[in-house]
């Protein structure tokens, strides 16, 4: 005799019960959460945040506008503008390329893009984030930074990467699909 237990088999009317019974539980623990805000307070179930702790909280902000002045602060501009610029250019022109946009099938003709403007121009705002303290901009823009030219060496003829896949083009694509 196996010590391994048979899965249980549930019929139609055992598996309704459970998800009525799911709803019910879902209903009767649900709680109603309020938001609200001012000038200065964010209002969370009537508790007031001060709105500069809460951006505080999430390690800075998108904002365009100027910066709260402290003791500390040095006059640097924002550099989230050109990093969403750089994003933006990078991601557009390659979505209108695999869209086969005028024809074009192959993203070759971007390589300096994704190498410049999407590569080093989102790594420059990423360090201009950190300087600046704002942690979670400068995380995506270094991030996607990497992932704009690390892409741009995969399609340089240079490095040969797509020829070290000799004629498996099938298993190439494969891979340019997992790497994206």
């Amino acid at each position: 005799m196996s010590d391994i237990s048979e899965p249980t088999s549930y019929n139609q009317d055992d598996l309704e019960k459970q998800a009525t019974f799911g709803a019910e539980a879902a209903r009767n623990n649900s709680v109603v959460s309020t938001f609200r805000h001012d000038d200065k307070n964010i209002y969370i179930n009537d508790v007031p945040i001060d709105k500069d702790e809460f951006v505080y909280a999430f390690g800075g902000t998108f904002q365009t506008g100027p910066h709260k002045v402290t003791d500390n602060f040095r006059k640097f501009g924002n550099p989230v503008p050109a990093g969403l610029a750089a994003f933006s250019t990078g991601t557009i022109t390659l979505g209108l390329i695999q869209m086969h946009a005028r024809g074009v099938q192959l993203p070759h003709v971007l390589i300096g893009a994704f190498l410049t403007i999407s590569g080093l121009i989102e790594v420059i705002s990423g360090i201009w984030c950190i300087v600046i303290d704002n942690t979670w901009a400068a995380t995506v823009f270094l991030m996607f930074g990497g992932f704009w030219s690390s892409y741009g060496i995969l399609l340089t003829p240079g490095f040969g990467i797509a020829d070290a896949y000799g004629s498996e083009t099938e298993e190439f694509n494969q891979a340019v699909a997992l790497f994206c």
